[in-house]
């Protein structure tokens, strides 16, 4: 134990960063949780459809222009300033570039939701791009090297003083304006406190060839895969008011921030320990420790399973304890959601694998197959079976992933992580059969 507690090696350094993801991560979903809570009793549903609208839309915008700065620092063997400083340049001029687009496209998204306070809202959010586009190098560098507490630290103190911002706002004068001010401060002040806790050269503007072509070498794929992602993934909370309108929108939403509280803290987990990790062991030829790091993560994540299990079994019991009779049809939603993150948590052990060989284009892949499968059968069972249709189709996209990267990850692994999948589905069939049989009566 003093080996992982004060050791150099990769175990150490996974393992002690685990433990800052855990501790600084869930610290800051229960913050989101405790402020949705708190946020709920002071808003009207509405509001939270109507930034459910703001967010889909940013994070629509970002990925929509994401080259991998950040995966490329973590992957490339370049670590000079030259290096660091282009990707910087490119950081910048792509941050301010989405301020700019966000408030060009702010007016015609409110007219075709019909909602004017999107033309004022947009600009304002997409502050927090311009923001992000300033922040140092210095986070990817860190994460590189697997020194994740004050990663932790800049994200949870980020958190805090969006969390804080909101609920003052919120309690002066309770409009959306209050959330959409909690998110721009929380960018702005994350962004100040990786210069000042993070220790590294001031950025300065560079675009060395070389570098920038390695940036597109490698990020060209993920460029292609995160557009991808975005319409598989975060397109839901777009296309669903036009389905059914923003009521049930901010039902939808608020079931996603609850189905996501743990699966966040596990995608960070294989996002800054898992990825690093296996970008390390790849550039060390090691495959045997590439199987085995896939295999300790699998294992050690194991007991985070018990919160989707939970959620699909107690649902609407646990939506009745935590929100008002206001927000009753979203514990319906909460269980078919679920199910869906059950199955994202054990792709999570392997998502990093792919991209720590420099095979990005199979990362597009996966989230290409997920979304061919998710949205036709979105729109469809939507169409047939209202909300709850289109909450089930998560499950047939996330299953649809699951198979085609462990298809494409077995080339690298071979087939050693399996019995540990099958295990962990055999539990979700479990709770959903228990589920069933709950719904139907033949159990009380």
């Amino acid at each position: 134990m003093n080996t992982l507690i004060k050791g150099n090696s990769i175990t150490a350094l996974a393992f002690r960063g685990s433990i800052w993801i855990v501790a600084g991560y869930g610290t800051m979903q229960a913050l989101r949780l405790a402020s949705n809570l708190i946020l709920t009793r002071l808003l009207v549903p509405d509001d939270f459809a109507v930034m459910a609208i703001v967010t889909a839309v940013m994070q629509g915008l970002m990925m929509f222009s994401d080259v991998g700065v950040g995966p490329s620092i973590i992957q490339n063997k370049r670590e000079d300033r030259d290096f660091l400083d282009s990707a910087w340049t490119f950081q910048l001029i792509r941050g301010s570039a989405l301020w700019l687009v966000c408030s060009v496209l702010a007016w015609p998204i409110a007219v075709g939701y019909g909602e004017p306070a999107l033309a004022a809202l947009l600009p304002v959010a997409g502050l927090a791009a311009l923001a992000q586009g300033f922040a140092t190098t210095a986070v990817h560098t860190a994460n590189r090297d697997l020194r994740i507490g004050r990663l932790t630290l800049i994200h949870l103190l980020g958190q805090v003083i969006a969390t804080a911002t909101m609920i003052v706002w919120a309690v002066i004068e309770p409009t959306v304006w209050a959330l959409a001010a909690g998110g721009v401060a929380g960018a702005i002040a994350t962004v100040l406190l990786g210069y000042a806790l993070l220790p590294a050269h001031r950025p300065r503007l560079r675009w060395e060839t070389d570098a920038v072509r390695s940036l597109f070498r490698f990020g060209r794929w993920i460029f292609l895969s995160t557009i991808v992602t975005f319409l598989a993934k975060q397109a839901d909370q777009l296309i669903f008011p036009f389905l059914f309108g923003l009521s049930d929108l901010a039902y939808y939403a608020i079931a996603t921030v609850l189905v996501m509280t743990v699966l966040t803290v596990v995608n960070k987990i294989a996002g800054q320990i898992m990825f690093p990790a296996y970008a390390r062991v790849v550039r060390d030829h090691d495959h045997d420790a590439l199987v085995k790091t896939t295999r300790r993560f699998a294992l050690a994540v194991a007991p985070a399973y018990l919160l989707p299990v939970t959620m699909i079994l107690f649902g609407e019991a646990l939506i009745g304890l935590l929100y008002d009779p206001r927000w009753s049809a979203t514990g319906g939603m909460l269980v078919l959601l679920a199910a869906a993150v059950h199955i994202d948590m054990v792709r999570a052990s392997q998502n990093g694998v792919l991209l720590a060989v420099g095979n990005s284009r199979g990362t597009m892949i996966i989230n290409t197959i997920r979304l061919v499968a998710w949205l036709p059968t979105a729109i469809g069972l939507g169409l047939a079976y209202g909300p709850l249709g289109f909450c089930a189709a998560q499950c047939v996209g996330a299953g649809a992933a699951l198979i085609t990267q462990r298809r494409m990850t077995s080339g690298v692994l071979g087939d050693s992580p399996g019995r540990l999948d099958e295990i962990f589905l055999l539990v979700l069939l479990a709770a959903v059969g228990i589920k069933t049989l709950r719904v139907t009566g033949v159990l009380p």
